[in-house]
């Protein structure tokens, strides 16, 4: 673990306790707050040893394992297999509406549904992954890709390499959030398009918590994932890509969506069961897309 005296993103010391849990085998403790430009990171910060360690296997943890992860991708994959690309799209939407073909790359790509439809539609995918179990299930159904194991920053592949890339739900779980926005900005071609999915710590769920703990006069504790290394509102998280000249395409926040029936019927515990329901309806995430202008 490492103690961190500057904020991540503006280097400020102004920082203020936000919320902390323990809970074993996680690898960060605590959040702090940054009072100048308001992003939310883990302080102290998990060691790149104890991360990697903490991501092995990582879908077979958790609420992934209890939700059978792995056999519902395999399910989707097959039925995916068995259908007409034109009966998919609605599926693929939100790669298709901007972009029709080309290089896709998908950052921390866990099973690799969005590669196997991307694959499907007639994309060359790529995929970087710490998981060694999560890269051998996605080569597993897709034979024709370049998948490496690691981070974009030892990647083989060149600047302006890529017309769209997939950042989805792992912003928050890097440790520099400003390297890895100067390395996407590189590789997209000009006119590329990136997907930044993450959770919208400003959404009203987050602040009714928040506002019930201080009530109680308790700890505030992390509600989210304890693996999330840092956290944005929507407005930080627009400050942040501000900085690195693209063009926001559009800036939405909306619920994790689920199947309610589907989701009855999982041998999860019934609070897992309204705890996802919930973040169904609340606005607990956000989409951020952004391209890379033909002229910087």
């Amino acid at each position: 673990m490492e103690l961190i005296v500057n904020c991540i993103i503006c280097k400020s010391e102004r920082l203020s306790p936000y919320s902390m849990r323990f809970m074993r085998g996680f690898p960060h403790l605590s959040r702090v707050k940054c009072r100048d430009c308001g992003v939310v990171f883990a302080n102290p910060v998990a060691s790149d040893a104890e991360l990697h360690e903490f991501y092995q296997n990582y879908y077979d943890k958790g609420n992934f394992a209890l939700l059978g992860y792995k056999e519902l991708h395999r399910s989707k994959f097959a039925k995916y297999s068995d259908e007409e690309s034109h009966g998919l799209a609605a599926n693929f939407s939100y790669v298709l509406d901007h972009k029709k073909a080309g290089n896709f790359l998908d950052i921390g790509f866990g099973l690799g549904e969005p590669l196997f439809l991307a694959d499907k539609f007639g994309f060359q995918v790529f995929g970087t992954e710490y998981d060694d179990d999560a890269i051998s299930f996605v080569k597993s159904h897709i034979s024709d890709g370049s998948f490496h194991k690691g981070d974009i920053f030892d990647a083989p592949w060149q600047s302006e390499t890529f017309d769209f890339i997939r950042f989805w739900h792992v912003i928050e779980h890097v440790k520099d959030p400003r390297a890895y926005m100067e390395k996407v900005f590189k590789l997209l071609k000009p006119g590329g398009v990136l997907m930044i999915g993450t959770p919208n710590i400003s959404c009203l769920a987050y602040k009714v918590l928040r506002g019930a703990t201080f009530l109680s006069f308790r700890i505030p504790a992390i509600v989210d994932g304890l693996e999330h290394t840092v956290l944005f509102s929507k407005k930080t998280l627009r400050n942040l890509t501000n900085e690195y000249g693209f063009e926001v395409v559009k800036h939405f926040a909306h619920g994790n969506g689920v199947n309610y029936a589907e989701l009855l019927k999982e041998n999860i515990p019934l609070k897992k069961k309204v705890v996802i329901a919930l973040q169904s309806v609340w606005h607990v995430s956000q989409t951020l897309y952004l391209r890379r202008p033909n002229q910087r």
